[in-house]
């Protein structure tokens, strides 16, 4: 342990730890501006100084603590100098609303030009008169996501090269790259008598009473439903509905590739922003993609077909809003074969806003136990809840795979192994075969296999473009990476319930065996149809 002081106060420290990091821990505040807790220190606004034993100044989030160092933050010489960093370093035309900034800038307001140009693309936008230029946004790309799809001088985001998925907003301070917004559009179809039907995904269930101070993890499934009826909804479904129909049409088509000796590894196909990176990047990969869409997809197409025609509603006066956790979402509903089947996404932060625009009060909304999705697309299985966790698409499949051929569910998880910080691998033992499956929580994870060549050593391969997959998703309320497990935890504990109820398999969902029925009787082959998609290589314009 090393002995130092912080403003005339002594502490015990452990070596290693810089300045900033012990001073976080005693609740001494220094200023920052470049820094976040859940990326690499580069030194680069100079905000976070500090003086130590009496003459050098530092900074404080790159510069470790040493035996006998005594430390100063808080004398006016030290906020002088701090000051005459933020000075030199911001370049904004105003003050940005946000508490994050307000702090450091209630006493500064810049009035220099920003030579940015705002952008707006199909899920993410850009207003340079909120930037910084604290290089949060391109450090999120390049060194978590490892795309380098953010301009490092004017913050452009590069089209061709942005996959979409929203983690440069989830760490900029001031919302100066934000999703392109749905909520005026969602607004204007309440105003016009549609048949309004909200569905939304596993993991805001453990998100959006972040918006409203809960702590991460809460389950609030009861009170997103109640506002959203309060809000205009006729009708609200269970997205893990959806996922449940992945699994049976993914599991399907994976079985049905190993029976026939076709190509593997199969990838899934349900992250938009990795179905935009192979595309672009990795255009040979198309074949191996399922082709089952993904679950708000699955679920669309079950509700504008099945749902409207067992109910006599016209599908041309539904107008569907899927709830998010991903920005990515707002691109794949454009895509040709997917156009016209969802009408709009809003992420969870966004259905937060419409919480407040709509003056409804959260801590009174009914409780999980009064509030309940509609029938026909509401029932899901544990499998369908953990969607939102990196493996829990994996997970969920192979409890299919092992129902399928042997009759028997998986209930204990994959033993994985860890390949790297976020990709793992197993071997899973299903009756006579032993599949060999991997887990890819980021992007950058993917990258990593694909260019070691050792991808085709698998049989089934997961991969989510967001670290620990849609719980941590660009359209989430902000939070640090360490409390992400917090909501894994509460999805798996959902899965647990659902276990209890021996419900964890897809194949366990009623009301989706219902709607096969319905399908079956229609036509044999419009199942096919709707459930399934296609890819192509996408070229830089």
């Amino acid at each position: 342990m090393l002995s130092i002081k912080i403003d005339g106060k002594e502490y015990q420290e452990k070596k290693g730890q810089t300045i900033l990091q012990v001073c976080n821990k005693h609740g001494v505040y220094i200023p920052t501006l470049c820094n976040h807790p859940d990326l690499p220190p580069i030194a680069h606004c100079g905000v976070c100084v500090v003086k130590i034993n009496g003459n050098n100044f530092v900074l404080s989030c790159s510069h470790k603590i040493a035996a006998g160092m005594e430390i100063e933050t808080g004398t006016p010489e030290i906020k002088a100098k701090a000051l005459d960093a933020l000075q030199n370093f911001s370049d904004v035309t105003m003050m940005p609303k946000t508490p994050e900034i307000e702090e450091l800038y209630t006493y500064l307001k810049p009035a220099r030009k920003v030579n940015m140009t705002p952008q707006k693309l199909t899920s993410i936008s850009f207003d340079p008169g909120l930037c910084i230029q604290c290089d949060r946004c391109t450090r999120a790309c390049s060194d978590i996501q490892a795309m380098d799809a953010i301009q490092e001088d004017t913050h452009q985001i590069i089209d061709f090269d942005c996959i979409q998925c929203g983690q440069c907003a989830n760490v900029c301070p001031t919302n100066a790259i934000y999703e392109t917004p749905a909520i005026p559009k969602v607004i204007q179809a309440l105003a016009k008598g549609y048949i309004m039907i909200m569905q939304f995904a596993p993991s805001v269930r453990v998100t959006m009473g972040e918006m409203f101070g809960d702590e991460p993890g809460t389950i609030c499934t009861g009170k997103i439903i109640a506002a959203s009826r309060m809000m205009g909804f006729r009708y609200v479904f269970d997205i893990a509905y959806g996922a449940d129909i992945t699994v049976l049409e993914e599991g399907a088509e994976l079985v049905h590739k190993i029976q026939n000796n076709e190509k593997l590894p199969m990838f899934t196909s349900c992250c938009p922003s990795w179905v935009n990176f192979v595309e672009r990047k990795h255009p040979e990969l198309i074949p191996q993609l399922s082709t089952a869409k993904s679950p708000h997809m699955m679920s669309a197409a079950a509700i504008k077909t099945v749902f409207a025609d067992v109910n006599n509603i016209d599908p041309s006066k539904i107008f569907l809003v899927s709830m998010m956790p991903c920005t990515a979402k707002k691109d794949e509903i454009i895509r040709t074969p997917l156009q016209g089947q969802v009408d709009a996404v809003i992420t969870a932060r966004e259905f937060g806003q419409m919480i407040k625009t709509f003056d409804i009060d959260w801590s009174t909304l009914d409780s999980d136990h009064t509030a309940a999705f509609d029938k026909m697309m509401g029932e899901s299985s544990g499998g369908g809840n953990i969607f939102g966790v990196s493996g829990g698409v994996m997970e969920s499949t192979m409890r299919y795979v092992s129902e399928k051929l042997t009759g028997q569910t998986l209930v204990s998880p994959p033993d994985f192994r860890q390949i790297s910080e976020e990709m793992r691998s197993a071997e899973v033992q299903i009756g006579d075969r032993t599949f060999k499956i991997g887990i890819c929580g980021g992007i950058a994870a993917a990258k990593d296999l694909l260019e070691s060549g050792e991808f085709d050593d698998y049989d089934f391969i997961e991969v989510m473009a967001c670290p620990r997959g849609c719980i941590s998703g660009g359209g989430h309320p902000k939070l640090p990476i360490k409390r992400i497990p917090e909501r894994a935890k509460a999805l798996y504990n959902i899965d647990g319930k659902k276990g209890e109820m021996n419900k964890l398999s897809a194949l366990k969902n009623e009301e989706a065996a219902e709607c096969y029925r319905i399908l079956e009787e229609k036509n044999a082959d419009l199942k096919n149809h709707i459930f399934h998609t296609h890819f192509s290589p996408q070229v830089a314009k």
